[in-house]
C-alpha cells in the first residue's frame, strides 16, 4: 500500500510504502498530518499537492508550486513502517504456537522494513 501524509493544505509532507501500514504513525499522532492512500497514477512524491480525497484515497493532485522538503531520517521512516508492537507480539505468539521458533513471519516483516529503509539512507 502506498500512503501519503498531507498537511491541512494538501501538501504531501511524507510518503510511505508498506504491506502492513501501522494503525497510527508519528506523522499523524505527533505532527498532525492526514494519511491518504495513493492509487495508481498518483506519484508518491513530496512534490505534489493532493487536491481531492474521497474515503481516505487521493483522487486528484497537482504538482506543487512550493514543495516542502522536511528532513526525515531513515529511523523515522522505519519507525512509521514497522508493525505496531501489539502486531509484532501477535506475530511472535502465533509463530511459536505453530512451532515456528525461528519466528519467520516476524523476521520477514522486520526485514522488509529494514530493506525498504536502509540504515544511513
Amino acid at each position: 500500500m502506498r500512503l501519503a501524509f498531507i498537511d491541512s493544505n494538501g501538501q504531501v509532507m511524507a510518503t510511505q510504502s508498506s504491506p502492513n501500514p501501522p494503525a497510527t504513525t508519528k506523522w499523524e499522532s505527533e505532527m498532525g498530518y492526514t494519511r491518504v492512500e495513493l492509487p495508481d497514477g498518483v506519484p508518491p512524491s513530496r512534490d505534489i499537492k493532493i487536491t481531492q480525497v474521497e474515503n481516505g484515497v487521493a483522487t486528484a493532485f497537482v504538482e506543487s508550486t512550493n514543495p516542502v522538503q522536511p528532513v526525515i531520517t531513515y529511523a523515522e521512516l522505519r519507525r512509521a513502517a514497522y508493525p505496531t508492537i501489539e502486531d509484532q507480539l501477535d506475530m511472535l505468539f502465533h509463530s511459536m504456537e505453530q512451532g515456528d521458533f525461528e519466528v519467520t513471519e516476524w523476521r520477514n516483516a522486520i526485514r522488509a522494513v529494514k530493506e525498504e529503509f536502509p540504515k544511513g539512507k
